[in-house]
């Protein structure tokens, strides 16, 4: 029986520190959130000067949630770092040491590439689509 107490225990600890883990990454997201909501207008402005095309908004809630948008994907994507480092370190007593040490090299680089891949993404497929679009607006007018 004091096996079961022990267990139960550990689990307890386990999960009490899941959850720390969670309010961290969570406090680091809202914090990372509103520093680039203060400055989404200014990244706004850099992205429409980079694309060469104004943005018009048809209802006042547009910009807002534009502003908000950006700033909850840049809170997002700094956070994503802090966070898988905190799963990795929750999962670690569960893994074999090649399977951690696995994880502890391959994940940095994943992020990376993710980070490159986005900014890939912005600079060809999305210039390019909104290319494509103003062709076609202009040829229907």
């Amino acid at each position: 029986m004091p096996k079961d107490s022990e267990e139960l225990r550990a689990f307890d600890e386990h999960l009490e520190e899941l959850t720390t883990s969670l309010k961290r990454s969570g406090l680091i997201f809202l914090v990372l959130s509103a520093l680039s909501f203060l400055l989404s207008n200014e990244l706004l402005l850099l992205m429409q000067e980079d694309i060469s095309v104004g943005m018009n908004a048809l209802t006042p809630f547009e910009v807002m949630n534009v502003r908000l948008s950006l700033a909850l994907l840049l809170g997002l994507v700094g956070t994503l770092p802090f966070s898988i480092y905190s799963v990795i370190s929750f999962a670690r007593p569960g893994l074999r040491k090649n399977e951690y040490v696995m994880l502890r090299n391959f994940i940095p680089f994943s992020y990376v590439l993710f980070i490159g891949g986005s900014l890939f993404a912005y600079q060809f497929i999305f210039k390019s689509a909104l290319n494509f679009f103003i062709s076609f607006t202009e040829s229907a007018s």
